[in-house]
């Protein structure tokens, strides 16, 4: 299982290239005017921005459990099987994320209530679901990020639309957000890959043998 960073990144890719493919509005710049991306932390959601916009929040660890081992592919013999053998999990940690998915019909008026505000929220977060549970969307043949969710292994556990209640403001409203929260068995390993910063990748070399002498014979990033 991932880190929290590396699941952002890895759900914020699948996002984008299937809101491309859907041809629906990009995600909206940060703050900094970085690229849109999924935003991380409770501090997103009251930065100064605008829809369409997915915040995944970090809630906590509510339970702890034993290991939960599963393999496709048992056996020495296979690369899962290996890592298995080289990471055993020692316990598993239940993680709960929040997503928040804020979607608008039309950015040039803020200030107008649609009813087609709620179809572009719909539309946001069923993308943000496919992101989680279906294939790669580049190959559908491949695995997806979570996978298709399972009882003890992922599952979506409900959601609301945040101006449901009479509480909510009414009267102005910029779009629609709807918020959903899930759960994630994560396994706890008996020990870590080394540690290296978020923007180090790993340049990989090909060595060529000729005659018993061998040297480099192509390189790639």
């Amino acid at each position: 299982m991932p880190t929290i960073v590396a699941l952002r990144d890895a759900l914020s890719a699948q996002l984008i290239k299937r809101i491309v493919a859907a041809g629906y509005p990009a995600l909206s710049k940060g703050p900094d005017g970085s690229d849109g991306k999924i935003l991380l932390g409770r501090q997103t959601q009251y930065e100064n921005s605008a829809p369409p916009r997915v915040i995944m929040v970090p809630l906590g660890s509510p339970q702890f459990g034993g290991p939960l081992a599963f393999s496709r592919n048992p056996g020495l013999d296979s690369d899962e099987g290996r890592r298995q053998f080289a990471q055993r999990s020692i316990m598993t940690e239940y993680q709960r994320f929040e997503f928040r998915c804020w979607g608008t019909s039309n950015s040039s008026d803020p200030l107008a209530v649609r009813d087609d505000d709620f179809y572009m929220t719909e539309a946001l977060y069923e993308l943000l679901l496919q992101s989680m549970a279906a294939s790669d969307i580049d190959d559908p043949n491949g695995p997806g990020v979570l996978g298709p969710p399972t009882k003890g292994g992922w599952e979506v556990e409900g959601g609301a639309w945040t101006d449901a209640t009479f509480g909510a403001a009414q009267n102005i409203a910029y779009g629609r957000e709807f918020v959903f929260t899930i759960r994630i068995a994560k396994p706890i390993l008996d020990r870590l890959y080394e540690f290296a910063p978020s923007n180090v990748t790993a340049v990989p070399t090909t060595n060529l043998d000729i005659n018993g002498q061998s040297d480099v014979g192509c390189g790639g990033p």
